[in-house]
């Protein structure tokens, strides 16, 4: 979800503190003295796994084109041996899994979809920060 907020004549610098208190993406616009500051929300998490049933037992193929979808989409993610975990705004990330599904279906019979959801409001940047705050926990790194 998108939110605008209009700030008018503030000096650059406040522009910059500014900008370093919102947790997303800032895109400027110097209109006679009217910025226009864009937040994007990323406030899910979503954990899936996707792969064909009818394929016999080597996936990587199939695997490996859904991971280009996700590359290619700009949203943030990290692979892991079991599935891929994205984060974004709900819209932004159920539209990557589902141009994943829709390019499966393609040429499968019988794909299985396993997903999780972890939506927490007012947080985003938590691809790391979950990681951070168990091994602060714990009191050393642990291995990734």
């Amino acid at each position: 979800m998108h939110q605008c907020n209009l700030l008018r004549n503030l000096d650059t610098s406040t522009l910059i503190h500014l900008c370093g208190l919102l947790p997303s993406v800032i895109i400027f616009t110097h209109i006679s003295l009217v910025v226009a500051v864009i937040t994007i929300s990323k406030e899910v998490l979503l954990e899936f796994s996707m792969s064909p049933y009818d394929k016999g037992e080597s996936l990587s193929k199939y695997v490996a084109r859904s991971l280009d979808i996700i590359d290619r989409s700009g949203v943030e993610y990290r692979i892991n041996p079991m599935g891929t975990v994205l984060e974004g705004d709900w819209d932004e990330v159920m539209a990557v899994m589902k141009e994943c599904f829709e390019t499966m279906k393609k040429d499968c019979d019988r794909i299985a979809v396993y997903a999780k959801v972890d939506y927490r409001k007012g947080h985003s940047g938590r691809l790391t920060k979950k990681i951070d705050s168990v091994e602060e926990s714990v009191g050393r790194q642990l291995k990734k």
